[in-house]
């Protein structure tokens, strides 16, 4: 009896087999605080360092973070996509763009720290930021930079060194 009242809502279908019946889910965006930040507009990665160290300044590992930009380069919001350990992060494409969909977002900023203190980009580092160029082209939303910070504020910009991967 308790099963047949699980597919209730399915009897308007009497010709489908009851195991076929599937979850319709709804999928938001769910704003969980702001963070404030003085610059409208985010055209050199120092702002968006900015904006991340209030995120990461003390992090004891690694942490990657996406920003979801507008067209005019404002934020719409930022999400922190992942933990690492001290050494390595995961950032994998369908979970970096997953939130910059939903977010409406036409562009994004990936941030990433290296609690070291050394903000030279590993070889993984290279390899996930070309992955995350090529989905990002793929889904028409665009990899404006991909960041690497310290805890001391020091930072490289794949976009500022283009010769690297843009």
């Amino acid at each position: 009896m308790q099963q047949e009242t699980v597919f209730d809502e399915y009897a308007t279908y009497p010709n489908y087999p009851k195991r076929y019946a599937v979850n319709l889910v709804n999928v938001r965006l769910v704003k969980e605080k702001r963070i404030g930040y003085l610059d409208k507009e985010i055209k050199m990665p120092d702002t968006a360092v900015k904006i991340a160290m209030n995120l990461l300044n003390e992090a004891d590992r690694e942490h990657f973070l996406v920003m979801f930009m507008d067209v005019k380069q404002k934020i719409n919001g930022v999400q922190i996509i992942s933990m690492g350990t001290i050494s390595e992060v995961l950032a994998p494409p369908r979970e970096v763009f997953k939130g910059a969909i939903l977010a409406g977002a036409s562009g994004i900023i990936c941030v990433h720290n290296h609690p070291s203190g050394d903000v030279t980009p590993s070889e993984s580092d290279k390899l996930i930021c070309q992955n995350l160029i090529k989905a990002g082209k793929l889904l028409s939303i665009p990899v404006l930079d991909f960041i690497i910070v310290g805890p001391g504020g020091e930072f490289f910009s794949f976009k500022r060194h283009s010769d690297l991967i843009f």
